[in-house]
């Protein structure tokens, strides 16, 4: 398990270096030392470089396949993922053909991705909570974040503590350049608030190349 700054920061000495990234699967067991960099059994689909890391299991997941389409779809057991690259797994859908979908009353701090009508366009959003400036959201107003932004389905990941957003600031120096974007309260309690970052099971980042220029 790492914090989402540290996988941003490990990205950075391999040829795909992040430029953002959210944390992702649910795991288990828990509870466990949240600061600590603990072994952990994701929860769901979970795919790296087109290798299994965990199988199906139900929820909604989020697919980039080998031909570079992405997807979001419900991956059972024994889901087919022979032409899947990556794949991380949430709870549910929060939001189908641009229509929120409701989910409980809970308030809790929140990580959802979504995807455009046309699959062009891949949304990732958090919402702080369990702090005085922000409770928290509903499944349902996560829902209707996402289509806001403008994402036609979207799936609920991993919230609570483990809600946590990062991209690479090139305007900063050394480890600083991993920016954290929200205020994660990685250790489950934000009475007395001061943000910590919670070692997660799996994380999700974006990376891109350059094209090369051709006469």
């Amino acid at each position: 398990r790492k914090t989402t700054r540290n996988f941003l920061l490990t990205s950075q000495e391999s040829d795909r270096k992040l430029v953002a990234a959210i944390n992702a699967n649910f795991f288990s067991p828990w509870p466990v030392p949240w600061n600590e960099e603990t072994v952990g059994n994701l929860i769901g689909l979970a795919m790296e470089g087109g290798e299994l890391v965990s199988p199906a299991s139900g929820g909604a997941s989020f697919l980039v396949m080998k031909d570079g389409t992405v997807a979001l779809s419900e991956t059972l057991a024994g889901f087919d993922c022979t032409q899947v690259e990556t794949a991380v797994t949430g709870s549910c859908f929060v939001l189908l053909e641009g229509k929120s979908v409701g989910g409980g009353e809970d308030v809790h701090p929140r990580t959802a991705i979504g995807l455009s009508q046309d699959a062009r366009y891949v949304y990732f959003l958090v919402v702080d909570g369990r702090q005085l400036r922000s409770f928290g959201a509903k499944l349902g107003e996560v829902g209707e974040w996402l289509a806001k932004f403008g994402a036609w389905s979207g799936l609920n990941l991993d919230g609570g503590g483990s809600t946590s957003m990062v991209w690479w600031n090139t305007r900063l120096e050394g480890n600083l350049r991993a920016e954290l974007l929200n205020y994660p309260v990685g250790s489950g309690s934000g009475l007395n608030f001061k943000y910590t970052e919670r070692c997660n099971g799996n994380n999700l980042g974006v990376w891109y190349e350059a094209e090369q220029a051709t006469e």
